[in-house]
């Protein structure tokens, strides 16, 4: 009787410990996004103000992308958290470390400074960015939608609000490869900018 019971004893903690590692909880993955890279013959595409100092900021997303959880849609009206794929930091501090680094190597320049910067500092020109969406449908699209504008010393009312819309093709469901689209993406939207900044309506001097 007493070998039964110590057997029946073992069986469960048996039954437990399988049980236990049946339900072993995923662990969190973490993501940044990524700056581009010019190769060695890619040329900087605005030298016309390389010495100006360029302010980015603030960068605006919409309320359901302030989560650190990374934020894919699966319908129209339809979104998914997914608790185990979060951003490295906030998101909005991603896309300004991106964009900003982006900015700054198509310029050729480090004279890039991100919001908030000291009240002493008085950026030539003044970058800000209100994202409409940056999501992902898996294995369809990414899709980027912002407003943004940009400020100089001598922009007056010629300072106007533009639109830029990206979307790029994704074949997986892999947050990686997603998060890999939104940097692109991105590297799209720095190009747009830079080119604004170098357009002579921006800035006539």
């Amino acid at each position: 009787m007493k070998a039964m019971i110590q057997t029946l004893f073992y069986l469960t903690v048996l039954s437990l410990f399988v049980a236990a590692c049946g339900n072993t909880t995923p662990s969190v993955e973490y993501y940044t996004l990524s700056p581009m890279q010019l190769s060695a013959d890619q040329n900087s595409q605005m030298l016309k103000y390389k010495q100006a100092l360029i302010g980015i900021g603030p960068i605006r997303v919409p309320e359901y992308l302030e989560s650190s959880r990374i934020v894919t849609r699966s319908s129209p009206n339809k979104l998914k958290i997914n608790e185990y794929h979060r951003w490295g930091g906030s998101l909005e501090d991603e896309l300004l470390r991106t964009i900003s680094e982006n900015i700054s190597l198509l310029m050729g320049s480090e004279k890039v400074v991100v919001y908030p910067w000291k009240r002493s500092i008085k950026p030539d020109f003044h970058i800000q960015i209100s994202f409409k969406t940056l999501e992902a449908i898996p294995g369809e699209k990414a899709v980027l939608r912002a407003s943004w504008i940009v400020n100089g010393p001598n922009a007056g009312n010629k300072a106007r609000v533009n639109h830029s819309k990206f979307e790029k093709n994704i074949k997986s469901s892999n947050i990686e490869m997603i998060v890999a689209a939104k940097s692109q993406l991105i590297k799209r939207l720095s190009h747009e900018i830079v080119k604004s900044l170098n357009a002579s309506e921006i800035v006539t001097k």
